[in-house]
């Protein structure tokens, strides 16, 4: 089967797929090669234009793939701090403390010290080390006792 690729939509055709409809500016790729695309996409790659129109993976660099597991880690930091007590329940400890309210604020600056560990040994992570990070999976987190 042959492939086309359009460098406007930045979308992949088939003559069987979409007939009529295929762009004008698109050129033909292999299927070998649209294969090749889509691996590398699934491996985490772009799908761009190079200057000719064909397209080419560009793949993110080490500081776009330490950009995103920061924000992973910060979510699931807020996550678990939410599981520990939900923001309506910390406006609420805020205004009325209590000894349960300071005991979840403890269990959250738990969580934030942890995060703030956890985000300092990604500053200097290699590039694999990056790529197989997983915020859920470590072990400085501490365990989350959930508020009542």
């Amino acid at each position: 089967m042959t492939y086309y690729y359009s460098a406007t939509t930045g979308g992949f055709y088939t003559e069987k797929e979409h007939g009529l409809a295929i762009p004008g500016d698109a050129v033909e790729i292999t299927q070998a090669r649209h294969t090749e695309l889509m691996d590398a996409q699934s491996s985490g790659a772009r799908i761009v234009s190079a200057a000719t129109g064909h397209p080419r993976a560009q793949f993110p660099t080490v500081a776009e793939y330490r950009r995103r597991a920061l924000a992973r880690l910060r979510a699931e930091a807020g996550r678990r701090i939410r599981e520990i007590s939900p923001e309506w329940r910390q406006i609420n400890d805020s205004r009325l403390p209590s000894a349960e309210g300071e005991a979840r604020f403890a269990a959250i600056d738990a969580v934030r010290s942890a995060c703030a560990k956890i985000e300092a040994e990604l500053v200097n992570a290699t590039g694999p080390q990056i790529r197989e990070f997983d915020p859920a999976e470590r072990a400085e987190w501490p365990k989350i006792t959930k508020g009542s």
